[in-house]
């Protein structure tokens, strides 16, 4: 930066952004700065992982067409059916009807609610993403899980 001025003792402040930016060959969105992120592939598929205090998001991509019922099968009997609850839903996700399932889990005092969205994108992948909710006490949402899933739900753009 050129400045054409004299100044005494200027100060310059910086500061980061509360948000990065996510991007894959399909979506984009932001998330908070503070949020752990995991990445792992395989050579059928790819998994990104953010995870805050009460708040886990995760992205899959296989390679090839899962059945959306099937990985929500496999999640039901990770947690134990007796623990599930699963009602499916058709909500606007980034701008995009997008069909699901919220899985309800109460395992050992603690209450969990997992929306699980089937991103259908035609190029013969399976995608899913996946938010996880350590709910309070009361069952109610956490903040910070109401202030991710904002975030990302209002900055997410499908590409294909």
């Amino acid at each position: 930066m050129k400045l054409d001025a004299n100044f005494n003792k200027p100060t310059i402040s910086i500061k980061l952004s509360e948000r990065k930016k996510f991007t894959t060959s399909f979506l984009s969105f932001d998330f908070p700065r503070y949020y752990a992120f995991d990445y792992e592939k395989d050579t059928d598929y790819k998994s990104w992982t953010f995870t805050g205090n009460n708040i886990t998001i995760m992205l899959f991509e296989f390679n090839e067409k899962v059945p959306f019922d099937v990985y929500v099968d496999e999640l039901e009997s990770k947690f134990g059916k007796e623990n599930c609850n699963i009602k499916p839903f058709q909500k606007n996700l980034g701008g995009k009807q997008c069909s699901g399932k919220t899985l309800e889990v109460s395992l050992a005092g603690q209450r969990l609610d997992m929306e699980l969205y089937d991103i259908v994108l035609n190029d013969g992948k399976s995608r899913f993403l996946y938010f996880q909710n350590a709910l309070k006490d009361d069952g109610s949402s956490t903040e910070e899980y109401t202030k991710g899933f904002t975030m990302i739900n209002s900055t997410l753009l499908f590409v294909k």
